[in-house]
């Protein structure tokens, strides 16, 4: 009788050890098929030119720019945010030379945007249009994508770019992505516009928002319609730490390249946020509009400013103050896009030290003179249009 127990219990204790050792081998046979998958099918293209996804693309270019880096054929690059994503690379390689692709990262820091800026200037490239985005001038990562999950694909190692795809959560949700997004190129992979009638105008983005953005907005405009923050100090400044941690900034992220790199060309576009922005940041915010025109006088004394940095600015000019130009305060129709590459291939408003402070000065006072109370009104009035149409 025992010795039947124990050959029982010897026998279950077996295929135990057998279940374990199986499902260990299962799982180093999967683990192994899902790397030999990932190296052949390559859907960020990462390794070499996908069979699959050959003409597909993530719309991750914290991901994808590694990718299109390495193995598409281009010399120069547009690296912007959103603001700068609806930008032709065919047509900046039309009107300024070279052969563009588009990698703007949407939501992108300074410090997020080097790694790729680095990888690129690494490979060789010639030119480098690239946006300075007052709303990121003292903002260093996008804390929705952590740097630690996609930035190993710019450094010197290409084995440990396999990571990428060991999540099985990215590594199919690439699949679907692929599988679902239609052809496309590096012309402008990331793009936003679509239909001029859907996208732009007043009415448009009030509609467009939330409940709890929309709130804050009409607070927001009511207090500066009601001059509730005149008040502030007439003649504030920037701290002494406030401008070193600008100018590590911007040196650390951007500047440094230009230095290191004197045979590439820096085309350095300060994005033509809409007026409000500024107007709002000016009275609401000034410490942020200090950091942003100092940034601009940072720049401006660099010593390559026009040999192989340009920078070019819009505050001084009309159609910031169109908001039919605009799907939001800071992202604008690609008509400007356009417009921002003539400028960059005609060398047209381009910033020196000899004309800095009179465009400083313009900004400012077209910012200070911005027409919060006609705003206001016009916001109350499609409101009630809007409540008025619902209850008809």
């Amino acid at each position: 009788m025992h010795k039947q127990e124990n050959h029982n219990q010897e026998y279950y204790r077996s295929c135990v050890v057998f279940i374990i050792k199986s499902s260990f081998a299962l799982s180093i046979c999967i683990f192994i098929l899902h790397i030999i998958a990932a190296v052949v099918i390559d859907p960020l293209q990462i390794f070499h030119r996908s069979f699959l996804f050959k003409d597909k693309l993530h719309n991750n270019m914290r991901v994808q720019a590694a990718g299109i880096i390495n193995n598409f054929d281009f010399d120069s690059i547009i690296l912007g945010t959103s603001r700068m994503a609806n930008t032709s690379g065919r047509e900046a390689s039309q009107k300024i030379g070279g052969k563009f692709v588009n990698i703007s990262v949407a939501g992108s820091s300074f410090f997020e945007r080097h790694f790729i800026l680095e990888y690129a200037l690494k490979k060789g490239i010639k030119n480098v249009i690239y946006s300075i985005d007052p709303y990121y001038v003292n903002k260093h990562i996008e804390t929705r994508y952590p740097i630690r999950r996609w930035a190993f694909l710019y450094d010197n190692s290409c084995l440990n770019d396999l990571k990428i795809y060991l999540s099985k959560k990215v590594f199919f949700k690439i699949y679907k992505h692929g599988l679902l997004v239609g052809k496309v190129d590096v012309d402008r992979p990331n793009r936003w516009f679509f239909r001029q009638s859907t996208e732009f105008g007043l009415e448009k983005w009030l509609y467009r928002m939330n409940k709890t953005d929309f709130s804050s907005f009409c607070e927001r405009l009511n207090k500066l319609a009601s001059g509730a923050f005149l008040q502030q100090d007439a003649k504030p400044s920037l701290s002494v730490e406030q401008r070193e941690g600008l100018v590590s900034l911007l040196h650390d992220n951007i500047i440094k390249y230009i230095k290191e790199y004197p045979d590439v060309n820096f085309f350095l576009v300060l994005t033509p946020m809409h007026r409000y922005y500024f107007a709002n940041n000016l009275f609401s915010n000034v410490v942020f509009f200090l950091m942003h025109q100092e940034c601009i006088k940072y720049l401006v004394e660099q010593p390559f400013l026009n040999r192989n940095m340009f920078v070019f600015a819009f505050e001084d000019m009309d159609f910031l103050d169109d908001f039919e130009n605009y799907r939001d305060t800071g992202h604008y129709h690609p008509k400007i896009d356009s417009f921002i590459l003539d400028c960059i291939a005609q060398r047209a408003h381009m910033l020196t030290p000899e004309n800095v402070q009179r465009y400083l000065d313009i900004a400012r006072m077209r910012a200070e003179s911005f027409d919060f109370v006609t705003l206001n009104n016009r916001v109350k009035e499609l409101m009630a249009t809007k409540s008025a149409q619902k209850h008809q």
